[in-house]
């Protein structure tokens, strides 16, 4: 029985170590909220996946992003989104990047914010 009670505690302990570090950066007035974690770092072009759950924490969306820092803009490298039961309704992975100029106070201006300026 301690054996058991031994591997179970290392595999919970295993899983939870490595578990994602979400930073949280806004929520919507509908309490839908988004967070973001660094991929690749980078000063000029960081990469970052970039999260949007509702407010009962259901992933809805997790997309890359790529943002360049020094123009302003950013360009998505995936977008997988899903149904309220965790099933992918869409994948979209893109090749090349078709980019997009950041407007103030959207949710890539938090993204810009959060990879791009100095803490």
């Amino acid at each position: 029985m301690k054996y058991k009670m031994v591997m179970i505690f290392t595999l919970f302990f295993c899983t939870s170590s490595h578990a994602s570090q979400w930073t949280y950066l806004a929520h919507s007035p509908s309490g839908n909220k988004s967070y973001a974690m660094i991929n690749t770092p980078s000063e000029t072009f960081p990469v970052i996946w970039f999260k949007i759950s509702t407010a009962k924490d259901i992933t809805q969306e997790i997309s890359k992003v790529v943002i360049d820092c020094k123009l302003k803009r950013y360009a998505f490298r995936s977008i997988d989104r899903y149904d309220y039961n965790g099933t992918v309704i869409l994948n979209e992975h893109y090749s090349w990047l078709h980019w997009s100029e950041i407007i103030p106070d959207s949710m890539a201006d938090f993204e810009y914010k959060f990879s791009c300026e100095k803490k």
